[in-house]
């Protein structure tokens, strides 16, 4: 298995980098080195990511309705409906909470004649915001791909 250094930095308020390392480490192993890593991934809190050198990896994540300057990083995560090639990847930030796994498995479809009541409608709604967190476990193993992908562009 192939090893990593990753630095994180500029994450607002008390930043758990567990979810991320976690699809990482499925490919790699994972170094936390905050002095001289491979790659950093920053958010949009701060402007610590210009004091790393310029051999890093950049890759800017936010869970905000903020478009990455690609002029700054090399690679993105973001909120934002955007192409930039194999530059970005759309990942919201309901994505973390392990919610949105319910909203896939209470999904049901009604026939094109049916309809809610309005007990089942309040229920329908609180059981959509309850379950923000369903896709993604759907998308883990997708996005653990895409980071392993770009991290091996950029690395080999």
């Amino acid at each position: 298995m192939d090893s990593i250094k990753i630095a994180f930095c500029d994450f607002p308020g008390p930043f758990n980098p567990e979810k991320i390392i976690k699809l990482l480490k499925k490919r790699f192993y994972i170094v936390i080195d905050q002095k001289d890593p491979d790659y950093l991934i920053y958010s949009v809190a701060g402007s610590k990511f210009y004091n790393f050198g310029k051999n890093v990896v950049r890759i800017f994540f936010t869970g905000e309705n903020i478009i990455p300057d690609f002029n700054l990083c090399d690679y993105a995560f973001g909120y934002a409906w955007l192409e930039f090639g194999d530059r970005y990847y759309r990942w919201p930030n309901y994505q973390f909470y392990d919610q949105y796994h319910e909203l896939l498995e209470r999904r049901v479809s009604l026939g094109p004649t049916q309809s809610l009541s309005n007990d089942e409608k309040g229920f329908a709604i609180s059981s959509i915001h309850k379950s923000m967190g369903t896709l993604f476990e759907t998308n883990c193993s997708n996005v653990c791909m895409n980071i392993s992908s770009l991290i091996q562009l950029v690395y080999t």
